[in-house]
């Protein structure tokens, strides 16, 4: 089971994520947040212990495979 360690910080509606991935931030309420990450802009939804998030724009990451497409 891989670990990470993340923690925010809270400004009002802005939001400084930081963790093992990096920098991230963001600004809304609970229940839907605008966002920037090192993968990109995104937009996140969430209610009632579900969640979900889309990224508008940034990198796509494929899982298991190299650069070559191994």
């Amino acid at each position: 089971m891989p670990l990470w360690f993340s923690r925010g910080f809270r400004f009002g509606p802005f939001r400084l994520n930081v963790g093992s991935g990096g920098l991230g931030f963001s600004f809304g309420f609970s229940g839907l947040r605008v966002g920037i990450n090192r993968r990109g802009l995104y937009v996140s939804i969430s209610k009632a212990g579900f969640h979900y998030r889309t990224y508008l724009t940034g990198r796509t990451e494929r899982l298991g495979r190299d650069e070559q497409g191994a």
